[in-house]
């Protein structure tokens, strides 16, 4: 399985490679622009073929296979999502509508993603200390005020936005912060090991898909046809897709 993982990991490198100069290729060059969505999206959608392909050998009575089954759920959400989103700037040349029939699955994307880290945070189950606890809730009251005052309040008070809109928008900044707090709170109790170091790639992959939103929120007016946010995404998926194998191989039966 070593040697499995090792050409895994060329092809992420390749695909994050492919992702990274189609961004820039497509910035600098405007009339090659459809190139960097479609490179997004057929890394996305090989990477998460790997992970489900490397998931579905995993041994079902293994414990923490629902908690990882959540997390290719979301992978599944998230990538159909993308797909109807990309589908306007490759094929019709124009910026994907929002709200549009994408905003379904981003919506549902984070259930199963919010889901696996409770159940995580619930299996490991390490007691913190009182000075962890402070930490935590303190970072948790920081965000929480910074994303009323700065997204939620002035989108609901923004007379431009319909109701869907602001629906939307906020329930994305909420959501972002539930899976920051939840990602601090299950990385504080993750100790060394295999196992630490898989779900330390999720939680990355997790807080990527959050910063990426919170980027787009507060540097960007308008998302165009690319935007630097969707390499973001992509190396979400990337993340959490690496993951999955990851912990999978350890569980095949």
């Amino acid at each position: 399985m070593s040697k499995f993982l090792e050409k895994v990991e060329v092809i992420f490198i390749i695909l994050s490679l492919i992702v990274f100069f189609s961004f820039l290729i497509s910035t600098y060059y405007p009339q090659l622009i459809k190139l960097a969505p479609i490179s997004y999206v057929i890394a996305e959608i090989i990477s998460s073929l790997l992970a489900v392909i490397t998931f579905s050998f995993v041994d079902r009575n293994w414990r923490g296979w629902l908690g990882w089954f959540f997390i290719v759920l979301g992978i599944a959400f998230f990538i159909i999502g993308d797909i109807i989103w990309f589908y306007y700037p490759i094929f019709l040349s124009q910026e994907a509508p929002f709200p549009g029939i994408a905003e379904l699955f981003y919506v549902l994307f984070y259930v199963p993603i919010v889901i696996a880290l409770v159940y995580f945070i619930k299996w490991i189950n390490v007691a913190l200390s009182s000075t962890e606890k402070f930490l935590i809730a303190i970072i948790a009251v920081i965000l929480l005020i910074g994303v009323m005052y700065v997204g939620v309040v002035p989108t609901f008070f923004d007379k431009e936005q319909t109701f869907l809109e602001k629906f939307l928008n906020s329930f994305y900044i909420l959501g972002d912060f539930v899976l920051l707090t939840l990602s601090l709170i299950l990385t504080i109790q993750l100790w060394g090991g295999i196992r630490a170091q898989n779900l330390i790639f999720f939680v990355i992959g997790a807080s990527l898909h959050s910063l990426g939103d919170i980027i787009f929120s507060y540097l960007f007016k308008a998302y165009g046809l690319t935007n630097l946010v969707d390499v973001m995404f992509v190396a979400c998926i990337l993340f959490i897709s690496y993951s999955v194998i990851r912990e999978s191989r350890l569980h095949i039966k």
